[in-house]
């Protein structure tokens, strides 16, 4: 993993071993670099699939100085010849994958939803639009399966059970598999307060643990951030999630400490839930602290 604390010292360190190397840093968390190092020589934003290959070949050609140092023009992926409805991803032996390892699987790109206090760069997408296509998913994990022995996923997507339509459609991938899936995935609850369907849906599939990203139990902060609907819904959520899930199911929430309006009562409300009944429908609870950045460090990336 690249230091997050001292970027620099390793830069400088590579540099002094071959000076004229580019360093560059890409994926989830590239944007926190910005202010953290001044000598990374490119910090890419979002998906790099496009990018990537056209950075490659502008040293390639000496045309590297047609690139900002924040390479962020394409970063949903959508201006380049990438096709990820129709991608799957491919392991090499030399990526020495273990036959008990839990591989990353991505069915979907984007994020539904447009909570307030996220600077992911593509929240508030039309995720509908980018559900990968059936063949795409089957090829992936069959492939997977008979070269490693995969049968163990985190799901990456920001929220699996964004759409009905795309749970169905992995549920069909699902039943014409040789092998059971075990399955991690992040999950909205109040989804399921809605769609009930989808509990049952997620059990044909293979998930086994989950983590509902609850964030606040005060219904005015709720609205505030964009995040969720009112708490009986998410009950609601919760309740048919265990009717249907019983103990086969490992159920976590996050909870967000310091969001606007969020109060000791707030909390305290919450509390008197998981005593009274939470406890059953939860394993266990994730708090953290609200995280606010300086502006320079994702401007570019909340555009």
């Amino acid at each position: 993993k690249f230091s997050q604390e001292d970027p620099d010292t390793v830069i400088d360190a590579i540099k002094k071993i071959k000076p004229d190397v580019k360093v560059v840093i890409g994926g989830h968390d590239s944007h926190a670099y910005i202010s953290k190092s001044k000598k990374v020589d490119n910090i890419f934003i979002g998906y790099s699939e496009n990018q990537f290959p056209m950075y490659i070949d502008s040293l390639a050609n000496n045309r590297i100085s047609t690139f900002n140092k924040i390479i962020d023009f394409d970063a949903k992926g959508l201006i380049g010849d990438f096709d990820f409805k129709n991608s799957v991803v491919s392991y090499h032996e030399t990526d020495f994958i273990q036959k008990n390892e839990v591989l990353l699987l991505e069915t979907t790109r984007g994020c539904i939803f447009n909570c307030s206090f996220c600077s992911y760069p593509h929240r508030g997408s039309k995720t509908k639009n980018f559900i990968r296509y059936k063949d795409s998913i089957k090829t992936e994990l069959l492939q997977n399966y008979e070269q490693w022995g995969t049968t163990k996923y985190i799901i990456v997507d920001d929220t699996f059970n964004d759409h009905t339509e795309k749970l169905e459609l992995i549920a069909e991938v699902v039943k014409e598999l040789p092998f059971s899936l075990r399955l991690w995935a992040y999950c909205r609850v109040d989804l399921i307060g809605v769609y009930p369907e989808q509990a049952q849906l997620m059990k044909d599939i293979g998930v086994k643990e989950i983590l509902w990203g609850l964030e606040t139990w005060d219904e005015n902060t709720a609205k505030l951030v964009k995040k969720g609907n009112s708490n009986d819904k998410k009950i609601k959520g919760m309740r048919i999630a265990k009717e249907v899930w019983g103990d086969e199911v490992a159920i976590a929430a996050s909870m967000v400490v310091g969001l606007p309006q969020d109060t000791r009562k707030s909390w305290d409300e919450f509390e008197k839930f998981l005593e009274e009944e939470g406890h059953l429908h939860l394993d266990g609870i994730y708090p953290g602290e609200l995280w606010i950045r300086a502006d320079d460090e994702f401007s570019e990336m909340r555009k």
